[in-house]
């Protein structure tokens, strides 16, 4: 079980052809007719896509073979039921410092665990003044799969107030420094502490086939 998605599997039944899976968000048992989330032979699923924090219930209704009508009969008229709740997001909406003396020495160590834990608001990845740029492993990557973050849950990578000079992360990958890969809901903002007109990060690549921001999957 993940923040969006469960994966489940259940015991074949026997002289089953074939089974149907049906999710619901209710603990009351569907019609067999109801839609499916998957039909076949494996014994096992992937449901993905899914609201954390949420209970969902998951019907599994299994089929034999044709009677003398040609219509396939249902082989369990009760069928197997089991449920799983997705996982809460959990990092706090918060300011975080990146340094030496913050909560995390790297940017990439903060993304990965906001990934793991998923955002429970708002956030802000603010540089102090230890943060030293070439401690990151590049490319460092910005994903679409950090969980809860929408339009309300940014994340927002600044210097902090105390920053008085540019921190250049550069690198010379040959795909980019940073990688949104169908990455949103996130914000740079060169200003110290957010505030004043001063522009404190740079983002460079040296290689002649590299970018400094490379964009894909509709990031």
């Amino acid at each position: 079980v993940k923040h969006t998605e469960v994966q489940g599997k259940f015991n074949r039944s026997p002289n089953a052809e074939y089974y149907k899976i049906i999710r619901t968000e209710t603990n009351v048992a569907p019609s067999e007719n109801a839609s499916s989330l998957k039909i076949g032979i494996d014994t096992t699923f992937t449901d993905i896509g899914l609201q954390p924090n949420t209970t969902y219930y998951y019907w599994v209704f299994a089929y034999q073979s044709l009677n003398c009508s040609g219509i396939r009969p249902i082989y369990n008229t009760v069928p197997i039921t089991a449920n799983a709740t997705t996982l809460p997001c959990t990092f706090p909406s918060s300011t975080v410092n990146i340094g030496s003396t913050g909560a995390f020495t790297t940017l990439g160590a903060a993304l990965n665990s906001i990934k793991i834990n998923g955002a429970s608001g708002a956030i802000v990845l603010q540089l102090q003044p230890s943060y030293n740029p070439t401690l990151e492993t590049y490319p460092v990557f910005f994903l679409f799969s950090i969980p809860c973050m929408n339009d309300t849950n940014t994340l927002t990578i600044r210097p902090g107030a105390s920053v008085a000079s540019v921190k250049n992360l550069t690198s010379s990958d040959t795909l980019g420094t940073f990688i949104f890969d169908s990455g949103s809901y996130f914000i740079f903002d060169g200003r110290p502490g957010g505030a004043g007109t001063n522009k404190y990060i740079q983002i460079e690549n040296t290689s002649l086939s590299g970018n400094a921001i490379f964009l894909k999957n509709k990031s």
